[in-house]
């Protein structure tokens, strides 16, 4: 449950599909247009009961059971990691919109930092910004990539509220199957897998799977 920091190249696929217990599911196609720009589009289930008496209107507007949320969006490079700057830094940009009679709308935003300490061990510090006609919501999100082996990899993820946004977590245990097939297996108090809804948690602790496929 993580955004990825790596670009993939003209004409690269990648697809994935997730079950969240709950009967939860999402789907995201990324495809690459230069190796310095992505773009990608993603639906999104939310089948989580959200709280009504929430004070934070913005969350009870845009996160509503059985709704769909539909985005679509790109991802550019700005600083890419060498030998000599083991820092990169990568912006995305997005636009949600949920299913439904209204349809609310709104835009994402986040900038992506990585610094690879060595090749197993890396941290990411990504400021997240939502934009929305009800207000704006912004957070902070830190993880941590560590390579325990070839072959498998775990992420700790901590979203940190900012304004109008909520703490939550994730764990993901991530399994390489191959050079192009991924399994990631999490546990998660945040609302969703994508964008705004990272920004927000739930009240109960999720679990799910997600297979990653490059094409």
């Amino acid at each position: 449950m993580r955004t990825s920091t790596f670009f993939l190249s003209r004409g690269e696929k990648i697809i994935d599909y997730g079950l969240i217990n709950d009967n939860f599911d999402f789907y995201i196609l990324k495809l690459g247009l230069t190796r310095a720009i992505n773009i990608d589009f993603s639906s999104e289930l939310i089948n989580f009961k959200n709280n009504s008496h929430n004070p934070n209107k913005i969350k009870n507007i845009f996160f509503e059971k059985g709704l769909r949320n539909l985005r679509g969006g790109a991802s550019f490079q700005v600083f890419s990691q060498s030998r000599e700057r083991p820092i990169s830094t990568n912006m995305r940009l997005s636009y949600g919109e949920q299913s439904g009679g209204l349809r609310h709308g709104y835009i994402f935003s986040e900038i992506i930092n990585k610094y690879s300490i060595s090749n197993r061990l890396s941290f990411n510090l990504n400021p997240k910004f939502s934009f929305t006609s009800f207000g704006n919501v912004y957070s902070i999100s830190s993880s941590i990539n560590w390579r325990l082996n070839p072959k498998f990899e775990i992420i700790p993820v901590a979203n940190i509220n900012l304004n109008n946004a909520e703490n939550n977590f994730s764990l993901t245990g991530r399994t390489y199957l191959s050079k192009n097939i991924i399994i990631d297996t999490f546990v998660s108090n945040s609302f969703g897998i994508n964008d705004m809804a990272k920004q927000f948690k739930t009240e109960n602790t999720k679990y799910g799977v997600n297979l990653k496929i490059r094409l």
